[in-house]
């Protein structure tokens, strides 16, 4: 997976914004993980089967629906603004109560607390052109600093 071999205790396959997502347990590192099923470099080996029982409580959704909370940083609540053509994919996503504010032209603003910054990066940018993270002013100014940051030309050094 993206240049490093993984060994995963797979719980489930998940199907988030297009992307499907094998999840479960990350042997090497003793820690659930998700993992982008188009970014593994080759095809997966499959060890014995029946090699271990998944926990019966885990809900394999969970792994990609909450990456924003990972970590132990004290949580941020976000704000986004998400588009019509986006909008009802996020609520269905986020849940009902995350929404903050329904619009006239059918877009929403919906909260989420955000521990994780680079998962919600991630979560944005695969949004596209609908989403724009308003708040709060650190967090969107982190945002966009970091998005001038990837566009700006890179100086070759020596």
């Amino acid at each position: 997976y993206r240049g490093t071999s993984r060994r995963l205790d797979p719980y489930g396959v998940v199907l988030r914004f297009g992307h499907w997502y094998v999840v479960g347990r990350d042997r090497d590192h003793d820690a659930p993980r998700a993992f982008r099923v188009d970014r593994f470099d080759d095809d997966p080996v499959i060890g014995p089967g029946a090699a271990f029982d998944p926990p019966d409580t885990v809900d394999p959704g969970a792994f990609v629906r909450d990456p924003l909370t990972y970590g132990s940083d004290q949580p941020i609540e976000a704000r986004v603004l998400v588009d019509v053509a986006r909008a009802a994919l996020v609520v269905d996503d986020l849940g009902h109560e995350s929404v903050a504010e329904r619009r006239d032209d059918g877009s929403v603003v919906v909260t989420m607390p955000v521990v994780n910054r680079v998962a919600f990066r991630t979560w944005v940018l695969e949004l596209l052109e609908h989403a724009e993270v308003l708040g709060p002013p650190e967090l969107r100014d982190e945002f966009v600093a970091w998005l001038q940051a990837v566009i700006s030309p890179r100086t070759e050094r020596v």
